[in-house]
């Protein structure tokens, strides 16, 4: 499938392109802090893991991509969600797609105030101690899995 990520530089946005972007899938993304110049280091983060960076403008959306995600932080009037309206492209926000791979699969969900990312990474060392072939979703880097 062609995915399209508007925000894709936020941290819950970015694990859902290389999510994707691992599964096969092909990844386009924008995000307006690449647009002005800024966290070009991530972009090509984003690129080196097969993810192609696009303006935040709309103009490169079409009918070929299957979905658009957008970050909370997008707005309903940034172009690229006028555009996938436009186009009737099924558009999701980030929390309504996670939801979907979250209820697709065996899940355990880490919430609260603080201690996600310790609590995430103790378990997912736990899985793989294991053997067990999990696939962890992360907002912040897990350094011995980045």
């Amino acid at each position: 499938m062609k995915y399209y990520l508007s925000g894709i530089a936020g941290s819950g946005m970015n694990v859902i392109a290389q999510f994707l972007a691992h599964s096969g899938h092909t990844v386009y993304g924008s995000d307006r802090m690449f647009d002005n110049y800024t966290a070009l280091d991530y972009k090509n983060f984003l690129q080196e893991k097969g993810i192609q960076i696009i303006p935040q403008d709309g103009s490169l959306l079409d009918k070929s991509f299957d979905c658009c995600i957008f970050s909370a932080a997008v707005e309903e009037t940034v172009p690229d969600f006028k555009r996938a309206k436009e186009l009737q492209i099924p558009v999701f926000k980030r929390s309504e797609f996670i939801k979907q791979i979250y209820n697709s699969k065996k899940s355990i969900g880490i919430a609260g105030t603080s201690g996600k990312t310790t609590t995430t990474a103790m378990l997912a060392t736990i899985a793989k101690e294991s053997g067990i072939n999990a696939t962890v979703f992360c907002g912040a880097e897990i350094i011995q899995y980045s």
